[in-house]
């Protein structure tokens, strides 16, 4: 993620969204996930990667999302993608370590 988020502030983008990668039922990578060839990312890892790509990002791009989430039956993982409300709580706190509030 963090790669890519440097790639594309080269790019000259103006804004940004930033969300985890989620399991849905019946998809390829839920065959991946249910075989055990595909991790999600832990909430943890998720909000690390998340501060230091919004650290880097150059101050004329703007963030127009830092989460998605899916509450429904659908999700197979990660389970703390559910509460969206809860992610966004957690995500201030990180940024709070670097001064930022989402």
């Amino acid at each position: 993620m963090i790669e890519t988020a440097k790639e594309a502030y080269k790019w000259g983008i103006d804004s940004v969204k930033y969300h985890p990668l989620y399991v849905v039922k019946r998809t390829a990578l839920a065959n991946d996930f249910i075989s055990g060839k595909f991790i999600p990312i832990s909430e943890d890892e998720y909000l690390d990667v998340l501060v230091k790509t919004i650290e880097i990002k150059p101050e004329d791009v703007s963030v127009q999302r830092v989460t998605a989430g899916i509450d429904d039956d659908s999700l197979l993982a990660p389970q703390w993608c559910r509460d969206k409300n809860k992610q966004i709580k957690h995500i201030n706190k990180a940024l709070k370590s670097i001064g930022l509030k989402y």
